[in-house]
């Protein structure tokens, strides 16, 4: 992969769409694949029955030259990405799901480290810093839940209020949590599942 633009993952999800021969469906949208989502429903309003977006944002982010912490996470992940030793990668999972137990924790280091190459996990973290789709969220027809951690870190929940408020008509959910990665073991999850569940029609 040589592309990670919005638009190139956007084709991908556009054939993956195709692929599949589906006329309509609902789309869920997380963390950073939020954008992905919001564009191909933005787009294809004919195909989205429903939208659902968790730990989302419809910006990168709102700085046109990255910050210095930015710069550093970097830095870290060129340095550390692909070491057996998970001191740099741990950094990042701490962020995602602060609440997790070491077995949790220790998972999570080694699928980041077998997830992509270093220089993948740099060039996709670059080009997600340069997205923006904020202009097309009133373009999204379909009927949309925004669901969000209020602890999140990773993708603050002021990031949710946003796209709630960007999209017409989309209902906000705030969640009791601190994780990015919502685990099984909390509240959040079940309260997650059945807010999804009833959105969708659907019955555990």
């Amino acid at each position: 992969v040589d592309d990670f633009s919005l638009e190139a993952r956007l084709r991908d999800l556009e054939a993956i769409v195709a692929a599949t021969g589906y006329e309509r469906f609902s789309l869920l949208g997380m963390s950073g694949g939020s954008p992905v989502a919001l564009a191909y429903a933005a787009a294809h309003p004919d195909r989205v029955d429903r939208l659902i977006m968790y730990g989302g944002s419809a910006v990168g982010s709102y700085d046109s030259t990255p910050s210095d912490a930015e710069l550093a996470f970097r830095a870290m992940i060129r340095a550390g990405w692909a070491q057996e030793d998970s001191e740099f990668r741990r950094f990042f999972t701490n962020r995602f799901i602060p609440g997790a137990t070491e077995e949790q924790l220790g998972w999570f280091d080694e699928l980041q480290r077998m997830s992509t190459s270093t220089e993948n996990a740099v060039v996709s973290r670059i080009a997600r810093w340069g997205v923006n789709v904020l202009e097309r969220l009133p373009r999204i027809t379909a009927p949309t839940l925004v669901l969000h951690a209020r602890g999140d870190v990773v993708a603050p929940v002021a990031e949710g209020h946003i796209l709630a408020a960007g999209i017409p008509g989309a209902q906000f959910i705030e969640l009791d949590s601190k994780n990015h990665i919502l685990l099984e073991n909390e509240p959040a999850w079940e309260r997650f599942c059945d807010e999804v569940l009833e959105f969708t029609g659907l019955k555990r």
